[in-house]
């Protein structure tokens, strides 16, 4: 009879600043043969994650760790959603800010001890119709800001601040929008709509320093249209985790809300750090409180 306990890693090789491996000998310091059985599986295509997940869960090991950054996480926890198997977590992406929000460490040592813990925290996760997310999505200048970074191959703090400084200055005319949102209906032209179920985005920046991973809501920002020095006093409070109060910056928590858009375009999101084109005329984005299993160091 195998009593050993299974624990697959699903690394994503090109993650953050990409060349990412992890070391059996190192990851078997941590975790003893004799008591765990260790499966890594290392990504070559950009289906190679989901795929690798799907057949993990099939073998039913007790974790599966996601190595990569909000992306992989993303796509690694979501196929976990309401199952028994927990979700750890090894940083290898740029902003990392699940990992961040969780305080689970950088460096992989110090992260496989956080898995070894097993200490389990349920955290709440969000949709936007069929897509999950648990860091945060959004619409508007902040996808932009992710589409920027993207497709810059160069990574790192200074990338990231390009291109939300691109993205937020560029001139362009905000899309009209209607939202259905704790029983009331309002008619937006946002700069910035952003939806958030934890406190920190990528690089330890913040729009939603209230926001928590197990609090049963997410939290909306939008803001009217800004000119050029409320645009780096915002800038600004993101880089200081200020929730920021002036009249162009509105804020909700909800549980549920609809969004609509008054002309035929596609929608152009950005969910946990990826972009995402939907054909949908409405958006559903809504709640599963306490969905994911995710192991995090001890308090």
């Amino acid at each position: 009879m195998n009593t050993k306990t299974s624990i697959h890693f699903i690394i994503n090789t090109i993650s953050g600043k990409g060349n990412n491996s992890l070391n059996k000998n190192l990851i078997d310091t941590v975790f003893s043969p004799l008591k765990y059985h260790i499966v890594l599986k290392k990504s070559k295509f950009s289906s190679d994650i989901v795929n690798h997940t799907t057949e993990s869960l099939k073998e039913g090991p007790s974790i599966i760790v996601a190595c990569g950054g909000d992306g992989t996480i993303n796509e690694v926890g979501s196929l976990l959603v309401g199952t028994p198997t927990k979700l750890g977590i090894i940083p290898f992406g740029s902003g990392n800010g699940l990992a961040l929000s969780l305080n689970i460490p950088n460096q992989v040592f110090y992260a496989l001890k956080a898995i070894k813990s097993g200490h389990i925290k349920k955290i709440d996760v969000g949709f936007i119709n069929q897509y999950s997310f648990f860091c945060n999505a959004s619409l508007g200048t902040i996808a932009k800001m992710v589409h920027y970074y993207n497709t810059n191959p160069k990574r790192g703090l200074t990338a990231y601040t390009l291109a939300i400084a691109k993205a937020l200055f560029k001139k362009e005319s905000p899309r009209t929008i209607k939202v259905k949102i704790n029983e009331k209906e309002i008619e937006l032209k946002p700069d910035i709509f952003f939806i958030s179920n934890s406190n920190l985005i990528g690089y330890n920046f913040s729009l939603t320093p209230q926001a928590s991973l197990d609090d049963g809501q997410l939290h909306l920002l939008y803001t009217d249209k800004m000119n050029f020095i409320e645009k780096l006093i915002f800038i600004y409070s993101m880089v200081a985790k200020i929730a920021l109060k002036t009249k162009k910056i509105h804020r909700a928590k909800f549980e549920s809300l609809e969004l609509f858009g008054v002309s035929k375009e596609n929608f152009s999101l950005q969910i946990d750090g990826e972009s995402v084109l939907t054909k949908k005329e409405v958006l559903l984005i809504n709640i599963q409180k306490k969905a994911l299993q995710v192991i995090t160091p001890k308090p």
